[in-house]
């Protein structure tokens, strides 16, 4: 486990397997003696706007609120505020923190709600300012997101007991082309900001290749030292808004893979 990734956040659409696999994870770091604590968001029953996001997945605030990107945020965002200050406590106090869903989420599911490109950049830019500025959430060191195509995604979605709606799916998890704008959303927090591997202090971030299967996300810098070829391989981010992502596939060439294979995935890359 690298010193940096402190704060791991596990994201994905509805039905990815994040709990499953936050689950692992701290059962795999504390097998290794490694001190670690857990949060999961929304804090339905613990936190007052917890229960608030609730009663929007419940749909009791009606369609006008569930179709707006804003409102909605105001809940998750708050939530989220109000368990920084034991988010940030733990990390002080040198704990490894694995935390199911976090404020990537609301980009997923509230951008998904949208249409227009400039609308979804003008958005997330106010929920980067909004959750990181004004309310000082901490900052993940990672993300990691698990990509489940959609009919798998559908299907594996709800039927679990939970208190804050019981067997059904929520609104969002009952609109299947919400999660397949959901999903598109994800997908491009990925490659906007692709996790780059710590190599050495002069020339932190590597970057591999370009387009889908690599490179640099807009803002990146060439470093000024070292030869032209180095150059050309190593990189450095000017700002990034929140830990960069690693997208975990569920499937590969039409197989799922288990929740076991998917987390020795995970982990093989978090040892590193």
């Amino acid at each position: 486990m690298t010193g940096k990734n402190k704060f791991i956040v596990i994201e994905g659409i509805d039905g990815s397997g994040k709990s499953l696999q936050a689950r692992f994870l701290v059962q795999k770091l504390r097998e290794e003696k490694i001190k670690t604590r857990f949060i999961k968001f929304p804090q339905y029953e613990k936190n007052y706007w917890g229960g608030m996001a609730a009663k929007y997945l419940r749909g009791e605030f009606g369609k006008s609120v569930s179709s707006d990107a804003y409102l909605p945020s105001m809940f998750y965002a708050l939530d989220r505020w109000e368990s920084a200050k034991k988010i940030s406590s733990w990390l002080k106090n040198g704990y490894i923190v694995v935390c199911d869903r976090y404020a990537d989420s609301n980009k997923i599911h509230q951008l998904a709600k949208l249409n227009e490109k400039q609308e979804k950049l003008k958005i997330e830019k106010w929920l980067d300012l909004l959750e990181y500025d004004i309310l000082k959430i901490p900052r993940p060191d990672i993300v990691v997101y698990l990509d489940m195509p959609i009919k798998f995604a559908f299907k594996f979605s709800g039927g679990r007991n939970r208190k804050y709606i019981g067997r059904k799916k929520d609104i969002h998890e009952a609109d299947i082309e919400h999660l397949r704008n959901a999903r598109k959303v994800g997908l491009d927090l990925c490659k906007k900001y692709k996790h780059f591997i710590p190599l050495r202090q002069k020339t932190p971030w590597s970057c591999h290749g370009d387009g889908d299967e690599g490179g640099c996300p807009e803002g990146m810098k060439t470093t000024a030292t070292g030869d032209e070829e180095r150059k050309k391989l190593f990189r450095y981010p000017a700002v990034l808004p929140q830990g960069g992502f690693i997208k975990i596939n569920s499937v590969e060439n039409g197989r799922l893979f288990t929740p076991e294979e998917i987390h020795k995935k995970i982990w093989s890359f978090l040892k590193i």
